[in-house]
């Protein structure tokens, strides 16, 4: 048995092999060295940064977002999630995003299905 398998291109480690005192990294349901536990997309080691993983892939938060995410139609930025967004005229828009073309104001409410 070898002391590592790649997953993609990330070295999980063995559980023959691990120690108690070796610092490691659980996520994805595997096992990595701090250093191998890196982006799918870009390479990047994660570390202790956030992340999110798409088909048991974990991408950090910048390439998850370019990605995976819904683009706004006017600033082509990803909205991401907990972010105010409207969706109008068949897409999706940041509410800063999305402006009246006479006043250039983005101050719109919101209004019951009718």
């Amino acid at each position: 048995m070898r002391w590592w398998q790649f997953f993609g291109n990330q070295r999980e480690l063995s559980d023959h092999f691990r120690t108690s005192q070796e610092p490691c990294v659980q996520a994805v349901g595997k096992t990595f060295h701090p250093e191998h536990f890196i982006c799918s997309h870009c390479g990047k080691q994660i570390g202790s940064e956030g992340f999110n993983v798409d088909r048991g892939k974990p991408y950090c938060e910048d390439d998850y977002k370019k990605l995976f995410c819904v683009k706004c139609a006017l600033c082509r930025r990803p909205i991401g999630g907990g972010e105010r967004w409207v969706e109008a005229l068949g897409e999706p828009w940041h509410a800063s995003c999305f402006k009246c073309q006479v006043s250039n104001h983005s101050g719109f409410a919101q209004v019951k299905d009718v």
